[in-house]
């Protein structure tokens, strides 16, 4: 059934409902979460795409296992590290998207827009969900993303994006605190909540929204056309509870990694008190990872350890 521009706006509610959730899960060097990842998307999402942008640690063995241990059919993997979407844009990070280093033209704009034409090709009419490689998403999220996209006036233009919360370890989660104060600009249900990024986003792909460089931080991917609806609206101002973890700093190149004994950032999960009521932390048990990061204080810092998982 085609349905024109105004007939599809104008019952959006019913129709979003019928139309698939895909998730774009972009991925480099993400051996430590890439497995417990992917073990949550694929029993929420109806497909999950990955775009692997040549990792060279074991990350493609932790999503082959993955696919193995859970029997996994709903997913696609390209590796896309040889394309470049915009070749004369030359950025190098050596600490950049999500803490790993990045070699110059592997920026976190051209990642997102080749795993964005690469669930296009997968389903031209789906809700894209963009998802990193470093987030573990809640069980009880999916209905919750469609409540969501329900409520956009406008789906030709209209994107979303979804509070995660920070942790650092099965322990400790992270506030966003500079110079003592919270960062200006962000509407956050607690400290420890990004409140809504890349981490976790959704668009339409029938509609005209693009994906490009960010015109003031080139290194990172912006949503065009540029709306202040969706950049200074929604960016940054979802203040519900959260749709999963970002795990920061949860890298093997992040080992002795250390935090100043009065970081006023790191916090114990356990003195979270009301502000920790209703998150699922326990999930951290529940997914599996080959190692884990432990947060060790010793008398100088905390300090980063990688360990066994048991």
């Amino acid at each position: 059934m085609n349905l024109t521009r105004d007939q599809l706006t104008n019952n959006w509610h019913e129709l979003c409902r019928k139309i698939p959730l895909v998730c774009g899960l972009k991925t480099l060097n993400a051996e430590l979460t890439i497995y417990a990842c992917l073990q949550q998307a694929y029993k929420i999402f109806d497909h999950v795409v990955i775009t692997d942008d040549g990792s060279d640690d074991a990350t493609m063995e932790m999503i082959q296992k993955c696919i193995k241990d859970f029997d996994i059919r709903n997913v696609s993997i390209f590796n896309v590290s040889d394309y470049d979407p915009w070749p004369d844009q030359v950025i190098e990070k050596k600490e950049g998207d999500h803490h790993i280093p990045r070699k110059a033209g592997k920026t976190h704009a051209k990642a997102q827009w080749k795993n964005f034409a690469a669930v296009k090709q997968i389903a031209q009419n789906c809700i894209y969900v963009s998802l990193e490689d470093d987030v573990i998403i809640f069980d009880n999220i999916r209905q919750r993303i469609y409540d969501r996209i329900s409520k956009w006036e406008d789906p030709f233009t209209d994107c979303e994006f979804f509070n995660v919360s920070s942790i650092v370890d099965d322990n400790h989660v992270l506030r966003a605190i500079y110079q003592g104060k919270p960062l200006p600009g962000i509407n956050q249900r607690e400290l420890y909540d990004n409140a809504g990024d890349w981490t976790l986003a959704a668009i339409w792909t029938g509609s005209d929204l693009k994906i490009g460089p960010d015109p003031v931080y080139a290194f990172g991917g912006c949503i065009y056309p540029w709306l202040p609806k969706n950049q200074i609206g929604k960016k940054g101002q979802d203040n519900t509870m959260p749709f999963g973890f970002h795990l920061l700093n949860y890298r093997t190149t992040k080992e002795g990694f250390t935090y100043e004994l009065g970081d006023p950032g790191l916090t114990k999960i356990s003195d979270l008190g009301q502000t920790g009521e209703g998150v699922d932390f326990d999930l951290m048990q529940r997914v599996w990872f080959p190692k884990k990061i432990v947060i060790e204080k010793t008398e100088e810092n905390y300090v980063q350890r990688l360990v066994e998982s048991k």
